[in-house]
């Protein structure tokens, strides 16, 4: 049995890895752009210019900054960021922004009321952010516990929250958030 290696299984699965040598990360407006080399035989352009991407963190919640994937508008996949860290301050700084404003999350601190109703549950919560309200839809399926204990919430207009691992909540949290973990 032959063995493939890495870079044969990578031409095969049809990845292309952005690194600084091979893509131009910069601002157009208000929006990400990125230029990307062309190794395509069929065209004489040196780079292919995508004026509006979107970034997506490939593992969320335990790579904030490595395996990027870059989006056109189509979410056709343009290539995967391995890891942020290789490119100059400047780029690294959009994209890191970038993630930042997509990926926002609240951070809450305690809980002070859940309300359920007709299949929803209403929270109220202090937050790093002060008081903050927001409602769920099936309650037990909006929430989601880490490997570490965290806690993150996802409303019905797609904002997260987070809490800390259970065992560091207040008695009152606790008692309010229990039933649903």
């Amino acid at each position: 049995m032959d063995l493939i290696n890495d870079s044969e299984l990578i031409r095969a699965a049809g990845i292309t890895y952005l690194t600084p040598e091979t893509c131009l990360i910069k601002k157009k407006g208000d929006f990400l752009s990125v230029s990307v080399k062309n190794n395509s035989e069929e065209s004489d352009e040196s780079f292919v210019s995508y004026d509006r991407v979107n970034l997506h963190r490939m593992f969320p919640y335990d790579s904030e900054y490595k395996y990027i994937s870059v989006l056109d508008l189509d979410s056709v996949e343009i290539g995967i960021i391995k890891d942020v860290s290789v490119f100059d301050a400047d780029a690294r700084e959009l994209i890191e922004n970038e993630l930042h404003r997509k990926y926002y999350v609240c951070r809450l601190h305690r809980i002070e009321s859940i309300l359920d109703r007709y299949g929803y549950s209403y929270w109220k919560a202090e937050s790093s952010d002060g008081e903050v309200s927001f409602t769920l839809r099936d309650t037990y399926s909006s929430i989601l516990k880490s490997s570490d204990g965290e806690i993150f919430i996802i409303d019905i207009d797609g904002n997260r929250y987070d809490l800390p691992p259970f065992d560091s909540l207040d008695k009152k949290s606790k008692k309010l958030i229990d039933i649903y973990l």
